[in-house]
């Protein structure tokens, strides 16, 4: 561990641990292979860097982890900016997060004939994986967790299919507390989920559906789905599997619109079914 004094202030400017390293503080501990914590202040004491970076073992691939409470992320390197509210978690981070229940959310009477099953829970709490191929990078000034590269939304509700929301970027917008209300410190993220956003070759998983999309924006507060097509010749499609051999598609022009409170279906234009055989085509690009 080597610490850098200012003799004049006695303040700390720089701490670096090497090897092995674990840190603790009352909002989350972390651990990896080294971790590097800058301050830095101004004439009048003002707080102009407050930062540590902690990373995993690049000689041997190991990760670093950050967790809070019930709350843990894994990723190749973290970023934590204590000035800006900002945190970033970097190299294929996969985080497990506690979503707060959303009592500002209507109930969900209907999933559209158990079209969306267990995504309508999503403003109900509990556990969420979130991860990607890039970066997650979170601000708690407004609330917004942005998931880059390849990013992956799963929330498995019992009794039901796990669902799964695949893009290649997706923006989770959070509910904040009220002015003047102190804001939670139970999970990694402040606040109950308000929106999701996903851009880029959309495809939820859940049940027996399979829906594909190139945009979608799911809105907790009024329970609506809205699937759009960068391409107005494009179709949003709706797979359900009937059986092993197959099942239907739903294919609907440009976009559409799922009220999962009453389960009416707006679309763009006249839809039409067809029939798929085996599993339902993916809109995501194979694994590397």
């Amino acid at each position: 561990i080597r610490v850098v004094r200012d003799l004049k202030t006695g303040q700390t400017e720089l701490l670096d641990a090497r090897e092995n390293v674990e840190i603790a503080s009352p909002q989350r501990s972390g651990r990896g292979a080294a971790l590097i914590y800058e301050t830095k202040y101004g004439a009048r004491g003002e707080v102009l860097k407050d930062q540590y970076t902690i990373e995993g073992d690049r000689a041997t691939g190991g990760r670093a982890t950050l967790w809070q409470n019930n709350d843990v992320i894994e990723a190749e390197k973290f970023i934590s900016d204590q000035r800006l509210g900002t945190f970033r978690a970097l190299g294929k981070p996969v985080a497990i997060v506690t979503l707060p229940q959303n009592t500002n959310a209507p109930p969900s009477k209907s999933t559209t004939g158990g079209m969306l099953p267990g995504f309508g829970m999503l403003p109900g709490g509990g556990k969420v994986r979130l991860q990607s191929d890039g970066e997650i990078f979170y601000e708690s000034s407004n609330g917004t967790i942005r998931v880059t590269r390849n990013a992956i939304i799963c929330q498995e509700v019992p009794g039901q299919e796990a669902t799964k929301m695949m893009a290649d970027e997706m923006i989770l917008q959070l509910l904040l507390p009220p002015p003047g209300q102190p804001q939670s410190n139970d999970s990694m993220f402040s606040g109950t989920l308000k929106s999701l956003e996903c851009n880029g070759r959309g495809e939820v998983k859940t049940g027996n559906y399979t829906l594909t999309f190139d945009k979608g924006a799911y809105d907790m507060q009024r329970n609506i789905f809205i699937m759009e097509m960068k391409k107005p010749k494009d179709e949003v499609k709706i797979y359900s599997k009937d059986t092993d051999a197959g099942g239907t598609v739903l294919i609907i022009p440009k976009c559409v619109t799922i009220n999962l409170q009453t389960g009416e279906l707006n679309a763009g234009g006249p839809t039409h079914r067809g029939s798929f055989e085996g599993l339902p085509p993916t809109n995501r690009p194979p694994p590397k």
